[in-house]
């Protein structure tokens, strides 16, 4: 399977995240700092167990969900009622750490396809989502909003503008193409 794959020359620039660090040291708390961002946002696509959770118990269902089970490197069960009832499609997809798959991209691309026609759509990956902020910052349009959780500060709010998604081009051009 083709891969895109992260050079470590890049790791410093990704850790250091981008959009606005909405901070909680618990879901809860997080989760009601995110309303007023939220309103700016005409899409929302969330990347994370914790911070897709978050927004569910918050009946405020992303367009796109982006899960792997873990949070923290740890197990993370999602609450599968919730998930059943809230998603028009599910996908499942492969996608190693520090990599975009092939397969996890065009899985993006057709929920992009399915939130313009008001779907809502749950991604989930077998390996890790890590990658995956980045590859939806090149996919969706500028207005959109990409949430990810940052472990133990809060959420990351990207509000998407060209600039940004040009960005995100970009330093996907630099990663390598594999094969995994």
């Amino acid at each position: 399977m083709k891969a895109l794959k992260m050079p470590q020359s890049l790791r410093p620039i990704l850790a250091k995240g981008v959009g606005k660090v909405v901070k909680g040291s618990k879901p809860e708390e997080t989760s009601a700092k995110l309303v007023n961002e939220l309103r700016k946002c005409i899409h929302i696509v969330a990347v994370g167990d914790v911070v897709c959770t978050s927004l569910l118990n918050m009946n405020r269902v992303p367009d796109i969900c982006v899960v792997d089970g873990k949070t923290k490197r740890g197990p993370y069960r999602l609450p599968s009622d919730i998930l059943k009832t809230s998603f028009n499609a599910i996908m499942r997809v492969r996608n190693p750490a520090s990599h975009i798959t092939e397969e996890a991209f065009q899985a993006l691309e057709n929920a992009w396809r399915y939130v313009k026609s008001d779907r809502k759509t749950l991604i989930v990956v077998e390996g890790e989502e890590d990658m995956l902020a980045l590859a939806a910052s090149a996919i969706m349009d500028p207005g959109s909003c990409i949430l990810y959780g940052v472990p133990d500060i809060g959420v990351s709010v990207i509000m998407l503008d060209e600039a940004l998604k040009n960005e995100a081009v970009g330093l996907l051009r630099m990663f390598e193409e594999v094969d995994v």
